[in-house]
């Protein structure tokens, strides 16, 4: 995959901009890439803290599939990352231990049946390191020791990405399930889980092709709006 990086000092929100972009139908492969973002967004409307220091940026796709894009790109940018202990947390989170290191926001349009465009947000707190109070957040600069220079990591999770993504585009998520659960920290655990106001507790067994997780109860989680794990 060819990429296009279209730069911006700040911006209210990297999704947004490529929202626009791709509605006026560029191609895929474009990047919008902002050094701070001011109204940055996460899943359920959760704002994203994403000041100057952090990688912001979302990749424009036209894929023929969507199940698992999220886990996708969560495992392009973990595999990117040198001497960092990371994980998944199911569905879009990257953490090193406790602590949240990036995510990914994956918002897309279907024409009927078929996949219009896929946006891929990814934020990726890189040299941070004040985050607001009660933000259990890292950084690769906290975790590794040493500060990173911003664009030799965007090309090498942009490398990863174009890699990842054409193989699953291709053969779907099934290739991936096994390194996904190995690194997913939910599967083999009991977690709590919240839909709407409701709260649940369950035992996950696996990750499923569709890219959900699959309870031990035979039940499948495809969405939910908060899980933890218990203990």
């Amino acid at each position: 995959m060819n990429f296009v990086l279209e730069r911006h000092h700040s911006v209210d929100s990297t999704n947004a901009l490529a929202l626009a972009r791709a509605s006026a139908g560029c191609d895929a492969g474009l990047v919008v890439v902002a050094a701070e973002q001011t109204a940055g967004r996460g899943r359920r409307t959760n704002a994203w803290f994403s000041p100057p220091g952090g990688l912001w940026f979302t990749v424009v796709l036209r894929p023929a599939r969507l199940e698992g894009l999220s886990l996708i790109a969560g495992l392009a940018v973990g595999r990117a990352l040198v001497d960092v202990d990371w994980c998944l947390h199911w569905p879009n989170d990257l953490y090193c231990g406790a602590r949240k290191l990036g995510g990914i926001l994956v918002e897309t349009r279907l024409v009927g049946e078929r996949v219009d465009f896929a946006l891929v947000g990814i934020g990726l707190n890189v040299n941070n390191a004040n985050f607001p109070e009660g933000l259990a957040a890292t950084s690769l600069a906290q975790e590794v020791g040493r500060p990173f220079d911003l664009d030799v990591v965007l090309e090498t999770v942009l490398d990863s990405l174009g890699e990842i993504v054409g193989d699953w585009e291709t053969r779907g998520l099934k290739p991936f399930l096994e390194e996904i659960a190995a690194l997913c920290p939910m599967v083999g655990r009991a977690v709590r889980y919240r839909v709407g106001d409701r709260w649940f507790d369950a035992v996950v067994d696996a990750v499923g092709e569709d890219g959900g997780l699959v309870l031990a109860s035979g039940e499948k989680l495809l969405s939910v709006d908060q899980i933890d794990l218990v203990g």
